[in-house]
């Protein structure tokens, strides 16, 4: 038996956001310059190199993207009018303040000119290089790259102010692709057209006052890609080194957004997002100083790519906390996090196809030397989990079954931590619990973007609040969300059959009456039980309830203790018997509402009357 590592909740230091951190280093700059090439280009090979591209003219992943390109040829490109921009503006605040109107087709235009250049990169027919010109024409007369949630001025709609969010940037990147990749096929009017739409749109905001240090996925999305695209495009070396330059400057605030141990807050879609971003970055940055600058030996870079691995409750499942809804890390992170650190590998990264609708992912993987040979050598290991992980930083602990067992796989994931990271969920406490791939207990994961999901009525939502979690609720009171709000571990021991946390959860509620509130989490793995006590006091009686979550079918029974989980197709079937010291409780099933995703059930178990002291315990066993 093994006593763990207690670390307070805590994050980031920095939460600066676009011009306003450090300023240009111009010693620096002129150094870089000295390190780059004389001519700019994008990662990957140009079109001409047919013997890089003729590689995959019989590869089926090749014969698929060009099956789908003579679909998307074959279809007009998506119209998207200004005024489908400008609805965001004046639609419902909840249901329907998404902009998918617009949102849909931006996405799809950049969607369909990925596959297109592939195609005609892997054909050289010019078949599909009509329609690649129309869009690199029309794309520059889009009334906006900016999403219409961030560009509330109107701003960059009206041309007034441009800035780079994180749909400038996509189309950043694209662009650069597109136009490096094709080269001399692209008309010159058209290639002069587009680059000054991206030199107005975003490199001179960028070069302004635009570099963004946020600790979150922006900040990789915005810088990265625009540095990329800058480094395809931009003729002049010392102009080329001041993006590289900010690189090594906005880098690090991006890394300090994950915990020391490697944590990422936002939840794995945004880590899928945003460590998948800044990859690329890293590899770019590496390529064009000949390995000079390499971002990945910067602090936390490698703990955070090592999160997509020890994340993971079975093989590439993952629980869902936060905004995202992923469900396992992203193959172009493994991927890519495979040339960058080669040392850190799975077969799932070895083997994954080497061509993609992913312009990064192709760039990087399918023209690297080293990435091919394992490719084809076949000989990768599978990645095998051990059985913990333990972020002591974040609190968060991933409990799995032992290597020998030989049963449907029983694991779990208990979170401390705090109320303060980007895409936050007031969560302290949350739990998960996985039965061969299948979510029995669930945490909601995120709703449905609408205005109010980034607004200061973020938290009326249900699946964004701590009713919407298997937490408790004290007094009457939810946990309240601010960096102040955080847990602490009292205690986690370690042993072979068995891991036990104990977490003092009062300190993510405002409630003052609270003298005691603390989770103890006992994970047996040979026996494959999870028990999760609740024990709380106060100074004066006071309400107390507890709640479980899940998406699978509840069956009840005569007796209001014991109930089971259930899913089908495949079967899975968890029991879970209820026990309460302190008075009489009741038990209440409801569905939370939201829309347009799963609903969960949350099954709240309440004592009856107001009490001082109490406990409440959920003991779940598989039943086979």
């Amino acid at each position: 038996m093994t006593m763990c590592s207690v670390v307070a909740a805590g994050a980031a230091a920095f939460t600066v956001y676009a011009g306003k951190g450090l300023a240009p280093d111009e010693a620096r700059i002129g150094e870089i310059a000295q390190w780059l090439p004389d001519e700019p280009s994008a990662a990957g090979v140009r079109i001409t190199d047919r013997v890089a591209w003729g590689r995959y003219r019989d590869d089926s992943e090749a014969k698929k993207i060009v099956a789908l390109a003579e679909k998307v040829v074959a279809q007009p490109v998506p119209d998207m009018p200004p005024t489908w921009y400008l609805e965001w503006f004046t639609t419902d605040y909840i249901k329907e303040g998404d902009s998918r109107r617009w949102r849909e087709p931006f996405w799809k235009r950049s969607s369909n000119l990925q596959t297109l250049l592939l195609a005609e990169c892997l054909e050289d027919k010019g078949r599909f290089l009509k329609r690649i010109i129309q869009y690199l024409e029309l794309i520059p007369t889009e009334c906006a790259w900016t999403e219409p949630a961030h560009d509330r001025a109107k701003s960059n709609f009206d041309g007034s102010r441009y800035y780079v969010d994180l749909g400038v940037a996509e189309r950043c990147s694209l662009l650069a692709y597109a136009l490096d990749w094709l080269k001399d096929r692209v008309p010159a009017s058209t290639r002069e057209k587009a680059i000054a739409a991206m030199k107005e749109r975003a490199f001179d905001p960028y070069l302004g006052d635009g570099e963004n240090w946020s600790n979150n996925n922006w900040n990789p999305v915005c810088n990265g890609c625009v540095i990329r695209a800058a480094l395809a495009l931009v003729d002049d070396k010392r102009t080329r080194a001041r993006f590289v330059e900010a690189a090594e400057r906005t880098a690090p605030f991006f890394l300090n957004g994950f915990q020391p141990d490697g944590y990422c807050g936002e939840g794995l879609d945004y880590w899928n997002y945003g460590f998948g971003r800044f990859l690329p970055e890293l590899l770019d940055v590496r390529r064009v100083t000949g390995g000079k600058i390499d971002l990945g030996k910067l602090p936390r870079a490698r703990e955070a790519m090592e999160y997509g691995y020890h994340f993971q409750l079975e093989p590439f499942v993952t629980p869902r906390f936060s905004d995202g809804m992923a469900t396992e890390p992203a193959g172009m992170c493994l991927v890519l996090g495979r040339i960058a650190w080669p040392d850190l590998t799975s077969d799932r990264a070895e083997k994954a196809a080497l061509l993609t609708p992913s312009l990064d992912r192709v760039a990087f993987r399918a023209f690297d030397a080293e990435s091919i040979r394992l490719h084809d050598s076949k000989t990768a290991k599978p990645y095998v989990l051990p059985k913990r992980s333990w972020f002591p930083n974040a609190q968060v602990y991933l409990g799995r079954p032992a290597a020998d067992s030989k049963a449907v796989p029983f694991s779990v994931c208990v979170k401390g931590g705090w109320n303060g990271d980007p895409h936050n969920h007031n969560d302290i406490g949350t739990y998960v619990i996985m039965l061969g791939g299948v979510e029995m207990v669930c945490d909601p994961g995120g709703e449905e973007y609408t205005k109010r999901t980034f607004s200061e009525r973020r938290y009326e939502s249900k699946i964004l609040n701590s009713y919407g979690h298997p937490v408790p609720v004290v007094a009457g009171t939810l946990q309240k969300d601010g960096e102040k709000f955080a847990a602490k571990v009292l205690a986690c021991e370690f042993g072979d059959d068995q891991d036990e946390i104990e977490l003092d959860l009062s300190g993510a509620y405002p409630e003052k009456r609270v003298k005691k509130l603390v989770r103890k989490a006992k994970y047996n793995r040979r026996n494959r039980e999870l028990v999760i006590a609740d024990e709380v006091g106060f100074t004066e009686p006071c309400a107390f309830e507890t709640a479980i979550l899940s998406k699978c079918r509840v069956e009840q029974t005569d007796d209001k203790a014991l109930f089971y989980i259930v899913q089908n197709n495949p079967t899975r079937r968890l029991k879970v018997t209820v026990g309460v010291k302190g008075g009489n409780w009741t038990l209440r099933e409801e569905k939370l509402e939201n829309p347009k995703r799963v609903e969960p059930t949350r099954l709240g178990v309440a004592l009856a009357n107001p009490v001082t002291e109490a406990t409440i315990t959920v003991r779940y066993e598989v039943c086979e």
